[in-house]
């Protein structure tokens, strides 16, 4: 290790070309250095023997610009110029894109992708390598070198912008054996994807338009767009232009399908999201966008955008005529009511209810709400606004209350007094103090029936370990995980320090199993060679190759192979691999 180190104390390495990814880069450093190992490549650049060998989003930037010199920029300037990551930043809010940069500078994104979005979108984590043929040549042409490019490898696009033809794909990445290798573009190694081969124009266009969608967000800063509330309106707004909205901002869902439905096969085409676009799916996607909710990958942000603007410049605009900052209380009429925030007007709201100079139905006039939202406002400042009871009696609300206090559901309570589930909500917030009780209680019970599972589990399945648990309740202990964690990592402790695997105890008897193996095949090859090697036993027993590289793991195994070559032939032992 100390040649590698002393090998670096220059900058080393050829430029990077024009969109060249860091991952390309590293390839080339790779075949230039002929190192015949990739974990030497990595080592001599990231400083570790793995990580920094991701195509799209790497690690230990710090390391591999202060080894290099900046000689391809500092981790900042790679960031934005040869990764991914900048794609998944602009619709994250800034603790995340904040803490994705982090990661990426040092150790690695790691659990971050499921904050980023890549792990619960149901679009996976893997980005295919992809390439332009055209370019592939182009590039042989004037730098001797294929290279992957950045804007090919983007999510979402699969077209060439330059040349305007579809993209081929290579599987190479992602199988196990080439994880952490590295490797650049060949027209034999990348193939064709079969369901765009035979696009037409219309789809040809649709694809163009989405890759350009997707090669936009590469110019936004990070958490551009991080207010899913602001882009609902946006969105909202957008839909009243083109007829799919009211002039209230009511959207018009028959209309809204009937334009879905056009687009299914379109955005199916796209071959991320080709199991996530039948009709029901993007319905409810797109509901989750109108109302104000988040969404998980980048990419649906993109093919929505692609769908109802022109441009992403014309969302990004539009977006930021958006904004408006909230206005101060003023004097109000019931004419005029006051165009403040939510959380000012609730705090105008429960000053005036402890006035007492007027009342609920009043101030709601006023403010330009309903009762029941002065009521859960009352119920949220701890205040107690008086009842006007039209269905429900003393007695029935009264006993409402106590199932409610004890944890009941809110529909098992509705069906036991023939009311509307709506009704046991208003009641839940309209009195103060009880909505958090009663979710106290349902915390409280949910956590005594996930801990019971889990011992019932644990005691029945006796010696097997977590895994097995987890198998056999995965809601019960994705709740422990989530909401009792110290609880589920103490048991867990518990089980471990025990042993209830028996992983030594498998080990030992595998040991002593192979080695039996080792003299029983030595013997039997013997009686027909008299001279064998390591590789004629290897031949029969495959795993003596484990039993080599892990030699204090198999210290029976190893000791059968002594015995075995020495009493073969003195010299025989020479051949054992150390």
């Amino acid at each position: 290790m100390s040649l590698i180190d002393d090998r670096l104390t220059f900058a080393v390495g050829p430029p990077a070309l024009p969109d060249e990814t860091l991952f390309s880069w590293c390839s080339r450093y790779h075949r230039l250095t002929a190192n015949a190992l990739d974990r030497w490549t990595c080592m001599q650049l990231f400083g570790h023997c793995r990580q920094g060998s991701a195509h799209d989003i790497p690690a230990r930037l710090n390391v591999l610009a202060q080894r290099t010199k900046g000689l391809i920029g500092q981790p900042l300037e790679i960031i934005r110029g040869r990764t991914l990551l900048p794609f998944y930043l602009p619709f994250k809010v800034k603790t995340v894109a904040d803490a994705a940069i982090e990661h990426v500078c040092h150790e690695g994104i790691g659990s971050l992708k499921y904050r980023l979005g890549m792990l619960t979108s149901g679009m996976g984590a893997a980005h295919p390598l992809k390439i332009c043929p055209a370019c592939l040549e182009e590039a042989r042409d004037l730098y001797g070198w294929s290279y992957w490019r950045r804007v090919h490898q983007m999510p979402g696009v699969w077209i060439c912008p330059t040349h305007r033809t579809f993209l081929h794909c290579s599987s190479w990445k992602s199988q196990s054996a080439h994880r952490f290798a590295w490797g650049l573009p060949t027209k034999v190694g990348c193939k064709p994807v079969a369901s765009l081969d035979h696009a037409d124009g219309r789809l040809f266009e649709w694809m163009i338009r989405v890759a350009r969608t997707s090669m936009a967000t590469l110019d936004a800063r990070p958490s551009s767009f991080d207010d899913p509330q602001r882009i609902a309106l946006v969105f909202r707004r957008r839909f009243q232009q083109i007829g799919l909205a009211s002039e209230s901002g009511r959207v018009r869902w028959g209309d809204v399908r009937c334009e879905l439905l056009s687009r299914v096969a379109d955005i199916q085409a796209i071959p991320e999201m080709s199991h996530k676009a039948t009709e029901a799916l993007l319905a409810a996607q797109l509901s989750r966008l109108l109302t104000g909710r988040a969404l998980a990958h980048p990419l649906r942000y993109v093919v929505w955008i692609a769908c109802w603007f022109d441009s992403f410049s014309a969302f990004s605009g539009a977006y930021a005529q958006t904004h408006s900052e909230p206005t101060d209380i003023g004097e109000t009429t019931a004419e005029d009511p006051p165009q403040t925030s939510a959380a000012n007007r609730q705090q105008l709201a429960q000053t005036l209810l402890r006035l007492g100079h007027m009342s609920s139905t009043a101030i709601a006039r006023q403010l330009g709400v309903t009762p029941h939202t002065i009521a859960a406002w009352a119920a949220a400042g701890n205040i107690a606004t008086p009842r006007r009871p039209k269905k429900l009696d003393g007695q029935q609300w009264q006993g409402i209350v106590t199932l409610l206090r004890e944890g009941h559901d809110k529909a098992s309570v509705a069906h036991s007094h023939d009311i509307a589930e709506s009704t046991v909500t208003r009641i839940l917030r309209s009195v103060p103090g009880l909505q958090l009780e009663w979710h106290r209680v349902r915390h409280e019970q949910a956590r005594a029936e996930a801990r019971q599972a889990f011992q019932a589990v644990a005691t029945l399945l006796g010696p097997l370990g977590i895994k097995a648990i987890r198998r056999m309740i995965p809601s019960a202990y994705a709740w422990l995980y989530r909401n009792d964690r110290q609880w589920l990592q103490e048991k867990s402790d518990e089980r471990r320090s025990r042993g209830s695997n028996h992983a030594v105890q498998r080990i030992q008897q595998a040991d002593q199993a192979l080695s039996s193996t080792v003299r029983s095949v030595a013997a039997a090859i013997a009686a027909d060679l008299p001279r064998f090697t390591f590789e004629d036993m290897k031949r029969s027993v495959p795993a003596l190759g484990k039993a080599v590289r892990y030699p204090n793991r198999w210290p029976l195994t190893v000791m059968a192979l002594g015995e075995v070559f020495r009493a073969n032939a003195p010299r025989s032992a020479s051949l054992i691999p150390s």
